[in-house]
């Protein structure tokens, strides 16, 4: 699993607990922290990006601890300048979610559209993410990343479950 990778689950997944605002849904909630998550890597504030991972969660063998590590050393060590979320559809079964989620790391500055890039400019990961509610606000307790093209970016993430956002047998959710 290459670290760039990695550090892509997690500017996806690793900002997921925020408090309500106001009326805000369920699936709007979970969409803007992987949002928050991506802006929080992009500025290098790491702890930002990864204090919400579950003490459950598990990808592999990665656990919490480890994937702090990991977020620090790609974020710190650079060779992208922006990250941001593409694309995601969420699913919401009460005190659980599932969610997939498209990044791009690009190496340009801004967040220029997909289509503009080429494939040496940007990396895309698809994430599929496992959530759960715990306390006031939603945790990451699992996820499977994979690399996809931008053009497969392009046309979206599927939904939660279906079988094209299943990750590879060496980034299986648990």
């Amino acid at each position: 699993m290459s670290r760039t990778g990695t550090l892509a689950l997690f500017l996806a997944t690793l900002a997921a607990s925020q408090g309500c605002r106001g009326k805000e849904t369920d699936d709007a909630r979970i969409r803007r922290i992987f949002v928050e998550a991506a802006t929080a890597a992009e500025e290098k504030r790491i702890g930002d990006a990864v204090k919400d991972v579950s003490e459950r969660f598990r990808s592999g063998d990665l656990d919490r601890d480890g994937v702090r590590q990991i977020v620090a050393g790609v974020v710190m060590r650079g060779g992208w300048r922006s990250a941001w979320v593409t694309g995601s559809t969420v699913r919401v079964d009460g005190d659980r979610a599932a969610a997939v989620v498209d990044v791009a790391l690009a190496r340009t500055a801004g967040k220029p559209s997909l289509a503009a890039l080429a494939q040496a400019e940007a990396s895309v990961y698809r994430v599929d993410v496992r959530l759960e509610r715990e306390g006031e606000g939603w945790r990451v307790v699992a996820a499977g990343w994979k690399p996809v093209e931008i053009g497969e970016a392009l046309a979206g993430p599927p939904e939660p479950g279906d079988p094209a956002s299943r990750p590879g047998p060496a980034s299986a959710i648990p």
